[in-house]
């Protein structure tokens, strides 16, 4: 075979390699990123060498500023101690005995092998999986034992170990570029303050509560000012709401658009900013994806502005507000206007905080420095 030949072969072997483990690989490495777990790499040989050089592309490539780093532990690169636990027990447990030491459970072990049937590599996995850990397996051939042990296999479709190392070496350089434009967005996003507004910006409507014209808008005391800091405080401030009076036909889509807009050019007259409001129109029997306790609007907003969820809050008079805050990984804070009162027995997931109202949450986020700093308006 000449080196054209082995070349084509190569394409053709990446061209059927499927493309859904390659892409749960990134997730899982992404998780394992956003949960601060460590990464261990292991192999023999050639792969030996693929697991060093993915070490090296995931721990310095995927680097961002803003962004916490990956923790990247390479089992194959400590040649004392292999040869040490090779010479005193058996070559089979090189692996295993590095990572009794260091494994934690929810960790992640990435094990690469051309057969999938390397001794020293299935006892490495089989103590991963006792202690927890999420396993992959970087195979080729049929996949070997390997294939059949861990939570994920991405096995190589070819019986040449040579292409299945060179396809290997793209897998991992794939994976880690993918990684990196995900921390870059995700280092690029921003917390954000999720603010209900019946109940917590304003009082709630006569009759069954409902807010259904301008007239009836009636701000809590202390909410332009609370709004006002959040401002003061580089804090975007984004309104999510259920506004079943829309779907119940009592009130249309444009007029309570039109509230908004005059509720927003109050809060700028006060000092403060909304950046966007969310509303849900349907009535709770709709079954819609988007009225809270779903994460719908939440989703959407964190699509639409860029946000971070995991560091963002969620104030809220309702039980369904602190149970959508714990859906989307958001810091909760119960209020005690609106419906707050009667909320605080009924919520299903503990709220981070129970305060008086919307001012006083704000004093909250500020004095426990929840997200944020003081930027200046």
């Amino acid at each position: 075979m000449n080196t054209d030949t082995y070349l084509r072969t190569v394409a053709r072997t990446l061209e059927a390699m499927p493309r859904e483990p390659v892409d749960r690989l990134v997730d899982e490495l992404d998780r394992a990123w956003r949960r601060n777990a460590q990464v261990f790499l292991l192999g023999n040989g050639g792969s030996a060498a693929a697991a060093a050089h993915l070490a090296c592309d995931l721990g310095k490539g995927t680097v961002q500023q803003g962004a916490h780093r990956m923790r990247i532990i390479p089992l194959v690169d400590n040649v004392p101690l292999i040869t040490a636990w090779a010479n005193d027990t058996a070559y089979e447990r090189v692996f295993v005995e590095q990572l009794a030491g260091l494994l934690r459970p929810g960790d992640l072990v990435i094990a690469i092998s051309g057969s999938g049937n390397s001794p020293n590599v299935i006892r490495a996995v089989e103590y991963a999986a006792a202690m927890a850990a999420t396993t992959v397996g970087i195979t080729g051939f049929s996949g070997g034992r390997l294939a059949g042990m861990v939570d994920l296999p991405v096995i190589v479709p070819d019986d040449c170990m040579e292409r299945i190392e060179d396809v290997h070496l793209v897998i991992g350089h794939a994976a880690a570029v993918a990684l990196r434009g995900r921390i870059a967005a995700a280092a690029a996003a921003e917390p954000v303050v999720f603010v209900d507004r019946d109940g917590v910006i304003n009082a709630l409507g006569p009759g069954a509560g409902y807010v259904t014209s301008w007239e009836q808008f009636d701000f809590f005391p202390g909410a332009l000012e609370g709004l006002a800091e959040l401002r003061r405080r580089g804090l975007r401030v984004v309104v999510v709401t259920n506004q079943s009076c829309i779907g119940r036909g009592y009130v249309s889509y444009e007029e309570v658009r039109a509230i908004h807009l005059l509720m927003e050019e109050r809060v700028r007259e006060a000092g403060g900013a909304i950046h966007a409001v969310y509303l849900c129109p349907h009535r709770p029997e709709d079954g819609c994806g988007c009225r809270k306790p779903k994460p719908g609007l939440f989703l959407t907003a964190k699509d639409d502005l860029g946000i971070d969820l995991e560091r963002s809050i969620v104030i809220g008079d309702h039980h369904t507000d602190i149970e959508v805050a714990a859906r989307i990984g958001a810091t909760p804070i119960l209020v005690l206007t609106g419906h707050g009162q009667a909320s605080v027995d009924s919520c299903t997931a503990p709220p981070a905080a129970v305060v008086a109202d919307l001012s006083a949450a704000v004093h909250w986020i500020v004095e426990h420095a929840v997200i944020g700093a003081t930027h200046g308006a």
